[in-house]
């Protein structure tokens, strides 16, 4: 699993076309994941199709599912918030 200044990468329940990979991928980059559809489109497209799917599928098992259903990484900025507050009370 990927880590990135204490972020992991989930795929998302919430945002979700297919298996909420690029909605993860968004979640985890904080980029619009329409944004990242229509790019990954756009690289399947210009790729011969196959290529893009067969990555996209490999992604999709080995990237696992968040907990709980919700928005993973918004849950940890609040957590971390929270945390912040404690200390200078």
């Amino acid at each position: 699993m990927v880590t990135i200044q204490g972020k992991k990468l989930y795929r998302s329940q919430t945002d979700k076309v297919f298996t909420g990979l690029l909605g993860g991928i968004g979640e985890f980059f904080d980029l619009d994941p329409v944004l990242l559809r229509l790019g990954f489109v756009v690289l399947v497209l210009l790729s011969g199709f196959w290529p893009g799917v067969v990555v996209y599928i490999i992604g999709a098992l080995i990237v696992p599912v968040a907990p709980g259903g919700a928005r993973v990484h918004e849950q940890e900025k609040e957590e971390k918030s929270e945390k912040e507050g404690e200390k200078t009370e």
